[in-house]
C-alpha cells in the first residue's frame, strides 16, 4: 500500500497539534495513510480534544505555569518541558495497515509500531491497555486518539526526551473517592528508559534519536516510500460556548472522567457538552451532543458504535443522563 510522510521536523507543540489536523485533513483527501515524527520543543499541557482546562488545572495545580495546548486527539492530557518526540499513524480505514483492525482493538493494533519504533531505539516498551504504554514498566508514552468526521482514524503518541509528558493521576476531590485507576511508578522520559535499559542511544541529540525512532515505525510499517511535502494553514476552530456557562456532571470512569455538561440556552432548550479523558472520536462526541438536543438518548448512544470509546462504558453516559 502507498504511505506517506513527511520529513522528521522540529516545530513548537502548536504546530505540531496543526500538522496532526494537516495530515489528518490529507488522508481526507487523498485515502492513502500517512505517519510521521515530530520533535516538539517549548513547555506545555497538551490536553486531550475533549478535556476541559479548567478541570485539568485544578488537578494539576503544579502545572499553573505551563499554557494549555488542546491537540486534535482526545485522551488524558501529556506534559510537553523541553523536548519530546510526538509520532501519529493516520489511516483512511480503520484496517488500511493492519487487515483484522477494528473499533474495539484499533489502539492496540496500531499502538505496535510505536512500540517497535522505541525498541529499535534501545527501549523496553510495552502497552498494558489504555492511555499509555511503558519503558521499563512505567509510563512514558501518552496516547491520544480521533476518528474525524470524514473517517479518518488517528493515533498518536508524545514521549519526553528529558522529562516524562505522562502526569500522574489526578489528585482526588475530598468529596469524592480516589480515581480508579492510578500508576504504580514513576512516570519515566526516553533518555532515561535508553539508559536503564544499557541502549547506546541515550545521549544522542534530539533530532537523532528521533531519526532513528521515525526509522523504525517505518519499518515496523513496511514502508519503503519517500517523504512527501506537507503543507500545513492553521484554521481557526469554531467558537463555542464557554465551559464555564454550563453545569457539570461527572462520573469517574478507568481512563479518569467522563463529564455531561448541560446549559440552558433558553427557557425549556439546553445545549450539552461531552466531556473528559475517553480514547473516542472528537466528532462522535460532537454528534453525541446534537441527538440530545433533539432528545434522542438512544441515537446518542448509537454516534460510538462505530468507533473505540476506551477509558469508559455506555453505561457511564446512562449514569450521567440519569444524573441530570
Amino acid at each position: 500500500m502507498k504511505v506517506r510522510w513527511p520529513e522528521v521536523a522540529e516545530v513548537d507543540v502548536s504546530t505540531a497539534i496543526a500538522r496532526t489536523r494537516a495530515i489528518a485533513k490529507a488522508v481526507a483527501d487523498t485515502q492513502v495513510p500517512w505517519v510521521a515524527t515530530h520533535v516538539v520543543t517549548g513547555h506545555a499541557l497538551v490536553m486531550g480534544a475533549l478535556q476541559r482546562e479548567t478541570q485539568v488545572r485544578w488537578h494539576f495545580p503544579d502545572l499553573a505555569a505551563y499554557p494549555a495546548e488542546t491537540r486534535a486527539t482526545s485522551g488524558v492530557s501529556a506534559l510537553v518541558s523541553g523536548l519530546a518526540i510526538q509520532q501519529l499513524i493516520a489511516l483512511p480505514t480503520v484496517n488500511a495497515l493492519v487487515a483484522d483492525a477494528h473499533a474495539g482493538n484499533f489502539i492496540n493494533r496500531m499502538v505496535r509500531p510505536f512500540l517497535r519504533a522505541f525498541v529499535g531505539c534501545g527501549a523496553q516498551a510495552h502497552y498494558f491497555g489504555r492511555e499509555h504504554f511503558t519503558f521499563s514498566k512505567r509510563p512514558a508514552g501518552v496516547l491520544g486518539l480521533d476518528v474525524t468526521e470524514n473517517g479518518v482514524w488517528v493515533l498518536e503518541a508524545w514521549v519526553g526526551v528529558d522529562v516524562p509528558t505522562f502526569l500522574h493521576a489526578p489528585k482526588p476531590d475530598q468529596d469524592r473517592p480516589d480515581p480508579p485507576v492510578a500508576p504504580l511508578r514513576e512516570p519515566i522520559a526516553l533518555r532515561e528508559a535508553l539508559r536503564i535499559a544499557g541502549g547506546k542511544r541515550a545521549d544522542d541529540a534530539p533530532r537523532d534519536l528521533a531519526l532513528r525512532v521515525h526509522e523504525r515505525l517505518l519499518k515496523a510499517c513496511g514502508l519503503e516510500n519517500a517523504a512527501t511535502d506537507l503543507s500545513v494553514s492553521v484554521e481557526p476552530e469554531a467558537e463555542r460556548t464557554s465551559e464555564r456557562l454550563f453545569e457539570w456532571f461527572e462520573q469517574l470512569v478507568p481512563i479518569g472522567l467522563l463529564e455531561l455538561g448541560r446549559h440552558q440556552v433558553r427557557s425549556g432548550e439546553f445545549e450539552y457538552r461531552l466531556a473528559g479523558d475517553v480514547l473516542t472520536s472528537v466528532a462522535a462526541a460532537r454528534a453525541f451532543e446534537v441527538q440530545l438536543v433533539s432528545s434522542s438518548e438512544a441515537g446518542a448512544h448509537e454516534c460510538f458504535l462505530d468507533v473505540p470509546f476506551e477509558g469508559a462504558a455506555p453505561a457511564d453516559l446512562d449514569v450521567l443522563l440519569w444524573s441530570m
